[in-house]
């Protein structure tokens, strides 16, 4: 059986994943408006990378039937909830698919564009 406490954590990092989603939306839109400095726009790109991957390798990882030994199949899907948050960040920080360099280029062109419009 699966203790409350990491069935607690486990949905939450669900759930967080999804507000960090919602987040990283909000600073890429600040980040478009020329309100953030270039190393801040770096991170922001990082950050919408990772979670994107964990999105698409939970996508990839399905549904699967859990094992006893593991606790059951409610314990299966938090471990892999955490697994691919994980891997995410682990992918984006060695150089991801390319991702957060496309969005920094686009926010560092978009910053460009709008000091030659003033």
């Amino acid at each position: 059986m699966i203790g409350a406490s990491v069935l607690a954590q486990a949905m939450n990092s669900r759930f967080q994943r999804d507000d960090l989603l919602d987040a990283a939306t909000k600073k890429l839109q600040e980040a478009a408006n020329g309100k953030l400095t270039p190393e801040k726009n770096k991170q922001i790109a990082r950050d919408f990378e990772s979670l994107f991957l964990a999105q698409m390798l939970e996508h990839m990882y399905g549904e699967s039937s859990g094992s006893e030994l593991f606790g059951g199949e409610e314990s299966q899907d938090i471990y892999k909830s955490m697994m691919v948050e994980q891997y995410g960040k682990a992918i984006s920080a060695r150089g991801g698919i390319g991702l957060a360099e496309y969005i920094e280029k686009s926010l560092a062109n978009r910053a460009l564009l709008q000091t030659q419009e003033i």
